[in-house]
């Protein structure tokens, strides 16, 4: 996926990603700004600032499988857009604090 930052137009203020599986090369997510690349392991669930940029390597072998929600904040009501169907367990989180 090319590198891009999260629309925050709607409110989104938070990207998360959620991991089903591992057994694939490269699909490693990557943060250019903050020199940081992660192989994600099944399970983990990553969360960033809808204004952090980030992109995804592309896959050598096998098949990267994985959920998306973005968390909006719509006049200070925090909800949940639904873009996948499952959890995961782990967090890792990437902001500006």
């Amino acid at each position: 996926m090319n590198i891009h930052i999260d629309d925050d137009s709607n409110g989104c203020k938070y990207g998360i990603v959620g991991y089903l599986n591992d057994d694939y090369e490269g699909g490693e997510i990557f943060y250019p700004e903050h020199d940081l690349v992660i192989k994600p392991s099944a399970g983990l669930v990553l969360a960033h600032e809808s204004g952090i940029m980030h992109g995804v390597n592309p896959v050598k072998d096998g098949i990267r499988y994985y959920y998306t929600e973005f968390l909006i904040d719509d006049s200070f009501n925090w909800s949940f857009f639904h873009c996948g169907r499952f959890s995961g367990s782990s967090i890792y989180s990437l902001g500006s604090d």
